[in-house]
């Protein structure tokens, strides 16, 4: 592809529009993503390159908290696998952000409807609600 033509504006099938340039990191995220959907146990999550892992958490988190207000409560997420942190927010919150942990991995499969959240541990009882599709318009 020419280089000039990197930057070219896209519109995705949600409408936004970007730089072509993010399309190779899009395609990317969707094969290492539905590698993990054909449910063989030799790939799951955890298999996902720890860079890419990274970059796609703060991702969706951002996407949790972009103007749509997908959320699904209000929280403190802590990796305790790196010790990042981050933070969903719902509007109208209390404020008390309910804290969940577990390693970066876990965060995104739950975040990204992968998991149920089963790997991760919260302050209260109970299972954790079903993260929004962040791709829904």
């Amino acid at each position: 592809m020419p280089s000039d033509a990197w930057q070219h504006r896209i519109t995705w099938t949600t409408g936004h529009q970007t730089e072509a340039g993010h399309v190779p990191a899009s395609r990317l995220a969707e094969v290492l993503i539905h590698h993990v959907d054909l449910g063989r146990p030799s790939y799951r999550p955890h298999d996902w390159p720890a860079n890419w892992t990274a970059w796609m958490l703060d991702r969706a988190v951002e996407g949790m908290n972009d103007e749509r207000h997908l959320a699904p409560l209000q929280a403190s997420l802590h990796a305790t696998d790196t010790g990042r942190e981050f933070r969903l927010d719902r509007p109208g919150g209390t404020g008390d952000a309910e804290r969940i942990s577990g390693n970066e991995a876990d965060l995104l499969a739950w975040l990204m409807g992968r998991s149920n959240g089963a790997g991760l541990t919260r302050g209260k009882p109970g299972q954790l609600p079903a993260a929004p599709s962040i791709y829904h318009t």
